[in-house]
């Protein structure tokens, strides 16, 4: 009952809002949600290279819940024509786009992560449209689907401080050897290793992450220890 007086409540007050009204709103929402309901949003979030994604999934197939990827969010508030879109383009001019108009995340990547003052920027235009996105798949799965449990795979969870306040617990992967780091990043992105370690230093610093952590991951080891400690450490809080 309490999860749809919140809802009700919090519709009324969006009505005829303006645009920081709403986005007050939605952020009162979910705060609410996350402390003054049985729904549970779990989070998880890592240094780049670490293995957030094969953690990602090994929560999904364990403990059949739904995964909300931020990190796919961001691309789909970029498709060609999105207000994101525009606004990204309009600031960072059309070298980042491929022939066909896309955004060319690579070359974007080249640009954000090589500047402190250009990742503010992009930060800056892209996190509302996708806390919006954000907020939108999480009212499917909350008020449409009755789900109760969800994990939010946020690269930037930290970063976003709301995030950090409305996830309990907040799962975070690391490695102890940035070398592992930068070797995977170059791998998957097949990136120079300057622009590998420009990356991980563009990013909150992974020490940071693990301090702050609930359940501190450590994805040194094979993928089957990988499953045993991300099961162990999330199983208690799932009751």
């Amino acid at each position: 009952m309490g999860l749809y007086l919140i809802n009700f409540f919090t519709q009324r007050i969006v009505f005829g809002a303006s645009v920081i009204q709403i986005i007050f709103t939605i952020i009162i929402k979910l705060i609410l949600i996350s402390k003054f309901s049985n729904v549970k949003l779990i989070g998880l979030t890592g240094g780049i290279g670490c293995g957030k994604s094969t953690c990602s999934e090994v929560i999904q197939q364990t403990f059949k819940i739904p995964v909300i990827d931020c990190d796919l969010l961001s691309r789909q508030i970029m498709e060609v024509g999105k207000p994101a879109y525009k606004k990204v383009v309009s600031i960072f001019g059309e070298s980042i786009l491929n022939p066909d108009k896309t955004i060319d995340r690579k070359k974007l990547g080249e640009v954000v992560f090589s500047n402190r003052s250009a990742k503010g920027k992009l930060m800056r235009v892209t996190n509302w449209y996708i806390f919006k996105a954000l907020f939108g798949s999480l009212y499917q799965h909350i008020f449409v689907k009755g789900q109760k449990t969800i994990l939010i795979d946020a690269p930037i969870l930290y970063e976003t401080r709301i995030l950090e306040f409305i996830c309990y617990p907040i799962i975070v992967v690391y490695v102890t050897d940035e070398s592992v780091q930068i070797e995977r990043i170059i791998e998957r992105d097949k990136l120079p290793q300057e622009q590998a370690e420009a990356r991980i230093r563009n990013q909150m610093s992974l020490r940071e992450k693990v301090r702050r952590a609930d359940i501190p991951i450590n994805n040194d080891l094979a993928i089957e220890d990988l499953r045993c400690n991300m099961i162990d450490g999330l199983l208690p809080y799932m009751t």
